[in-house]
């Protein structure tokens, strides 16, 4: 009879989830419900533009609010709960109005793998507290043309990082060397801000990255493309904009998946090298208003179209 009383129980609580209900067994984090509290209350809840199709308004009023179980937009959560806690898996909220600084308990949230909250007006600087999320994968804050300041080195200590923008904001300072840490990078775009100083040759440690823009700052480093010759899953790189300079290496053959490189408006000298129109996948290379001397590389002229879809005049 134990047996059967049982089996009745996980019966009727497999029904309750079925049917949407919440179980008293199964809680949301207090901790991450403060977390989001604070993040409404910061950036101005009340008036978020709610897309009410992909999920329910955020509610703080009712008792014992559980954003997993309700499916609060923006949000997605562990497809488990472990133990008696729901937690907090993503939160995307892409263009959603937010106005106002980024809490610091937005380093609460302990399973978050995903932080998208690019196209708002938020200002401020980053939080620190963002370095604790250890299983953060994709950290994307770009397009805040408010948000200002450096990156905070504790951002380095987010070791699960594989997609990391701050594309068009305002962000100034030099880049910390705990951001080489990352060593999981596959995405790092930092364009249309202030960032200055050189790339530390560190970079080389970033073995996974595939697609690098560091284009429209104020960078300035003569060894960069040597560096990042050694980075050998490159699709993309877009250094344009800058106060780079230095040669491109003979070594940038390496780069076989290379499809796109841009160096417009930067400080580049010496020769162009023949073995850069030996890159086999390359379709846009960029390398207008340099200080280039010397003549074109005969062999740039035997490709066709879709080998190069862009080389404009050089100085």
């Amino acid at each position: 009879m134990l047996w059967n009383h049982q089996l009745l129980l996980c019966i009727l609580l497999g029904s309750s989830l079925i049917n949407g209900l919440a179980p008293s067994l199964f809680k949301f984090s207090s901790i991450e419900l403060q977390a989001l509290h604070n993040l409404y209350n910061n950036c101005h809840g009340n008036d978020w533009y709610w897309n009410n199709t992909t999920g329910t308004i955020w509610n703080f009023t009712e008792s014992n609010p559980n954003p997993c179980i309700e499916k609060w937009e923006g949000i997605t959560c562990t497809s488990l709960c472990v133990g008696s806690s729901c937690n907090v898996q993503t939160i995307v909220l892409t263009m959603f109005g937010l106005y106002g600084q980024l809490p610091a308990s937005l380093g609460n949230f302990t399973a978050l793998t995903s932080l998208n909250l690019e196209g708002n007006n938020i200002y401020g600087t980053i939080p620190s507290q963002l370095g604790r999320l250890h299983n953060l994968q994709t950290l994307l804050l770009g397009n805040n043309p408010l948000l200002v300041g450096s990156i905070p080195p504790e951002i380095g200590n987010a070791l699960s990082l594989t997609t990391f923008s701050l594309a068009n904001n305002q962000h100034t300072g030099v880049l910390p060397e705990t951001i080489w840490s990352l060593t999981k990078l596959i995405i790092f775009r930092i364009p249309n801000n202030y960032f200055a100083g050189s790339i530390s040759n560190k970079i080389t440690k970033l073995t996974q990255l595939q697609y690098l823009s560091l284009d429209r700052n104020n960078f300035q480093d003569g060894s960069i493309l040597t560096s990042i010759s050694t980075l050998l899953n490159l699709i993309e790189i877009d250094l344009s904009n800058n106060l780079f300079h230095g040669t491109i290496p003979n070594t940038i053959n390496q780069l076989q998946q290379l499809q796109r490189l841009n160096l417009n408006t930067n400080s580049f000298s010496h020769t162009i090298p023949d073995t850069i129109v030996t890159l086999p996948a390359l379709t846009t290379l960029i390398l207008s208003i340099n200080s280039f001397s010397g003549s074109i590389p005969e062999k740039i002229g035997q490709l066709t179209c879709y080998n190069i879809s862009i080389l404009e005049q050089l100085n």
